[in-house]
């Protein structure tokens, strides 16, 4: 039990804009858990037009800084966050220097009265090493996934990440695959420590089968990465074997257009459902809902949407790729090669033509979600770090 109170400083470039906002939700689920433990949390975000500089939510303060002209502030404006605009925007390349100019200012300020700093991804660790002189505060770095697979494919970015990493006074890797990545960089093995992300299991509840749709569910962006055409091609075969079936993604990105076409040149138009971003309220009907979940991604640092999924008592079908291995195991779902529709339908189908199965993995996702991620175990892992740090 904790006795130490800790006021922690959390500095996040993605956070949710609003009260159920899918951008970053579980940024602020930590950041909950943390209050919840016993600890004070202050938030400094990126602000992005039609959000408030400054409020509370859940007793959560929350500072959104100004880094540009409202009109100008388009970090955040794709699916997929900074690594998407950083590809097809160049020009918006540019607005990364105001927002580290103004973050580090705002960091300066915000940080006085904390004992702690917690930057999430690699940017804000690098805003946190690069004030650090100012602030004097000790400052850990979680990875998330895209900072690291994505983000040190550049190599002055990949010097800058290693240099910041290096002078945390601990890294959290939300997985195995993603600690094993950072090792990679020449960061010491000492200092890295793997704490996953959380699920709030009260909020995520199953339903019994009976109660369920015909449905596959796909949550996330319309990326490249999430590998969403692969997943379109074998529901194409599934639905030829279980004809009543849907699948529905939930989500926004720019493979959207290009996926609704393959959609239609496949004649499937009728059984896919694309439903843009939804509230957190309705991602939680619908997982709860879906007799299935499927992420296939093609790189992924954890996975929150399939710990949403198994917290809801829903099987996954998974890529055997990244953190995913950490969350699925052969008793709460099935994992696959990325990029292989034939492997996909084939676990797709074993999973919804036999009831026992369905059962078996559902009670076994809902005890593993309680078991291992839920928040308040979480919660307690990452305040135990920051008394070490702080100590």
């Amino acid at each position: 039990m904790q006795t130490t109170r800790t006021k922690i400083c959390m500095l996040t470039t993605a956070y949710p804009r609003w009260p159920g906002d899918e951008r970053a939700p579980f940024i602020h689920e930590a950041a909950k858990a943390l209050k919840e433990a016993g600890n004070e949390v202050r938030v400094l975000a990126m602000h992005r037009p039609g959000t408030m500089p400054h409020e509370y939510m859940d007793g959560i303060e929350i500072i959104r800084t100004r880094y540009l002209p409202e009109k100008w502030e388009v970090l955040q404006e794709e699916g997929g966050g900074i690594p998407i605009v950083w590809k097809k925007k160049p020009l918006a390349r540019l607005a990364i220097i105001p927002f580290v100019i103004a973050q580090s200012l705002a960091l300066q300020k915000w940080s006085r009265d904390c004992d702690i700093i917690h930057a999430n991804w690699t940017l804000s660790g690098i805003i946190a090493w690069l004030t650090q002189f100012i602030h004097h505060r000790p400052f850990v770095v979680t990875v998330h996934g895209s900072d690291i697979y994505q983000g040190t494919k550049t190599g002055w970015i990949r010097w800058l990440t290693k240099i910041s990493l290096s002078q945390a006074n601990a890294i959290i890797a939300v997985s195995n695959d993603l600690a094993e990545k950072v090792i990679e960089l020449g960061i010491d093995k000492g200092i890295i420590r793997v704490i996953p992300d959380g699920i709030d299991v009260a909020k995520f509840q199953p339903e019994e089968a009976k109660k369920r749709e015909d449905m596959i569910l796909f949550v996330g962006s319309l990326i490249p990465r999430k590998g969403c055409k692969y997943l379109i091609h074998a529901f194409g075969s599934l639905i030829r074997k279980l004809p009543n079936y849907q699948l529905h993604f939930v989500g926004e990105g720019p493979d959207r257009p290009e996926l609704q076409q393959l959609v239609v040149n496949m004649s499937i138009k009728d059984q896919v459902c694309f439903h843009g971003t939804l509230s957190r309220d309705d991602v939680t009907r619908f997982m709860s809902s879906a007799k299935l979940f499927v992420l296939p991604s093609l790189e992924e640092g954890l996975g929150v949407v399939i710990l949403e999924a198994i917290a809801s008592g829903t099987p996954c079908v998974a890529s055997r790729i990244g953190g995913i291995p950490d969350i699925i195991t052969e008793g709460t779902g099935r994992l696959v090669p990325p990029s292989d529709p034939a492997a996909l339908d084939a676990a797709m189908y074993e999973i919804l033509s036999s009831p026992e199965i369905w059962k078996s993995l559902s009670l076994a996702c809902r005890k593993r979600a309680v078991e291992v991620f839920a928040w308040d175990r979480i919660g307690a892992q990452l305040s135990k770090l920051y008394q070490e740090c702080a100590s």
